[in-house]
């Protein structure tokens, strides 16, 4: 083991460059790891839910939070993470895959998903 950073019941790991973004029981934390024998915590978000799982792409954070659907953060600054959108997922359950669309094509962006289709 080269270094340890607390992330209070991780659930799932994405990693970018110098940042481990950890989706943990209540929201994500974002962790410096540009010294892997010194890893420490950046920030906190807290989703208002059960974040399961994130995803990193450019500057924007994707959750899967049980309670809250997908959750959209602007993570272009690290330390403090902001809120653009969320797409709420009222009949989902573990057996389905909603997918949402984020492109301009569709008129959308990530502060306004647009649903696609449902995968059951």
């Amino acid at each position: 083991m080269v270094g340890v950073c607390d992330t209070f019941g991780a659930r799932s790991v994405e990693l970018e460059c110098s940042y481990a973004y950890i989706a943990y029981i209540t929201g994500i934390v974002i962790v410096d790891i540009s010294e892997p024998t010194n890893p420490y915590i950046i920030s906190i978000f807290e989703t208002g839910g059960y974040a399961n799982e994130v995803i990193v792409s450019v500057q924007y954070a994707y959750i899967a939070d049980a309670n809250n659907g997908l959750v959209i953060l602007d993570i272009s600054d690290k330390k403090n993470p902001v809120l653009i959108g969320y797409a709420f997922i009222s009949d989902a359950t573990n057996k389905e895959i909603k997918i949402y669309n984020i492109s301009p094509v569709y008129n959308a962006s990530p502060s306004l998903p647009v649903f696609i289709s449902k995968l059951a």
